[in-house]
């Protein structure tokens, strides 16, 4: 057994957590990394001169939308073997005390979404630089 699943294994005996409570976990962070690359992919963009309104919001169906898209990633087939959703989304993000909320976007206006504020905390807490 490799060192890795060793100590995965040892961490969910010491834990008495689920196995797959600990796959959860590690979709969440998968989940945050994603959308981190989302908003960094965007802003990248704006730096590169490309003209893209609102950089740092994104609305619930965009970012869906937009994790749908990249390639060789869990998003297809992660809600239960179907395709996340937006009320999938949000459940996922507010254990990470992300909570949608309305946002006002450059064009007027007012989706449910994200700002990359919400996520700097918990992409600090959770992630790896």
């Amino acid at each position: 057994m490799a060192c890795g699943a060793l100590a995965r294994d040892a961490a969910v005996a010491l834990c008495q957590v689920d196995k797959v409570d600990l796959d959860q976990a590690e979709l969440g962070e998968e989940l945050l990394r994603d959308i981190r690359c989302l908003f960094d992919n965007k802003a990248q963009r704006k730096l590169d001169g490309e003209i893209v309104e609102d950089p740092d919001r994104m609305s619930g169906s965009d970012m869906v939308t937009a994790l749908l898209a990249l390639d060789a990633r869990p998003w297809s087939e992660a809600h239960r073997g179907r395709q996340i959703t937006q009320n999938w989304l949000a459940r996922r993000l507010s254990a990470f005390g992300v909570l949608v909320k309305n946002v006002r976007f450059a064009t007027g206006r007012v989706l449910k979404g994200y700002t990359v504020e919400q996520f700097e905390d918990a992409w600090s807490r959770y992630l790896s630089v």
